[in-house]
């Protein structure tokens, strides 16, 4: 097994899948080759652990073992990201320098996403994950993330606690001529209008209420100052020191505010397809954040 995948080449990680799946158990062995420091290297892979690695549904079916072929992986929530941070990193690279052979891959949500970096990791495979800044508004998955990444959680406590309470602290839950009000205004138009999932989403979310996290997910640290701000700030430090890197603007589409965000499959069709191709024009920030995460992807303990 090669660690570069040649774009025309035979479909190896579903040739790979196929030898795992086989109905008749026989001894197998995996070993991946390395070329991506010039000197090759060799590394045995445990096939029950590459198994392993697919067996969660929602992984199998998204493509996962090709970052096997693969010299650095970066894993994202959704397809959609996956096509959009590839396009920055090819955006934002030294053109002069050799190819990177990285590849893009989705874990269908934030929950698996380190998990999926720690095992790729355990095959050798330098690998970083990104997602959205609201990964903070759930301890426990913090908690989780930062075991699977080698990290703790404990360093991370107080300033978790400080961004949450901020948050939490804006908190408001609707009240009944509130609520009336607010649905009046998503329900107006014709009355025979058909009811789309994009209207029923509105409703549902006016009845959950809001909180600062949702404005933390539309602005991400812009929307902090004073010691949340340093907090939030050294939140994104800690977990970016260990391959899991949070969205400081908030979420992906806030990487082109000049796109309305209402729709994220209408924003990446405006992102990639509008006349001004705003993928080929990233901001300095996320210049910035690309190149933290390729700086990351070079580190020996990514190893």
């Amino acid at each position: 097994m090669q660690g570069r995948l040649r774009p025309r080449g035979p479909p190896r990680p579903y040739f790979l899948t196929g030898v795992l799946d086989a109905q008749d158990a026989r001894p197998l062995a995996l070993v991946r080759l390395d070329r991506s420091s010039g000197s090759p290297r060799a590394r045995d892979l445990d096939p029950d652990a590459v198994a392993e690695l697919l067996r969660a549904p929602l992984l199998r079916y998204s493509n996962i073992s090709s970052g096997l072929f693969y010299d650095r992986v970066v894993l994202c929530e959704a397809e959609g990201d996956c096509q959009f941070y590839a396009a920055a990193f090819d955006a934002t690279r030294d053109h002069s320098a050799p190819h990177e052979n990285t590849i893009y891959l989705h874990t269908n949500g934030k929950a698996r996403l380190a998990d999926t970096a720690r095992r790729f990791r355990a095959f050798g495979i330098p690998t970083a994950a990104i997602t959205d800044f609201d990964f903070l508004n759930d301890y426990g998955t913090v908690r989780s993330a930062m075991n699977a990444l080698g990290g703790t959680v404990r360093d991370m406590s107080a300033d978790l606690r400080t961004l949450n309470d901020y948050a939490n602290a804006e908190r408001s839950v609707p009240t009944i001529a509130g609520y009336r009000t607010q649905v009046n205004s998503v329900l107006s138009g014709r009355g025979d209008r058909p009811l789309t999932e994009a209207v029923i989403s509105k409703v549902s979310d006016l009845l959950k209420g809001s909180s600062g996290w949702g404005t933390l997910k539309k602005s991400g640290l812009n929307a902090l100052n004073g010691d949340v701000h340093d907090a939030a700030e050294r939140l994104l430090k800690h977990t970016a020191a260990h391959g899991l890197f949070l969205v400081p603007c908030g979420e992906l589409e806030q990487w082109v505010r000049s796109v309305p965000s209402g729709n994220k499959a209408q924003w990446l069709a405006e992102v990639f397809n509008g006349p001004k191709r705003w993928y080929q024009k990233p901001t300095p920030e996320l210049q910035h954040f690309c190149q933290q995460i390729r700086h990351c992807l070079t580190q020996p303990h990514q190893r």
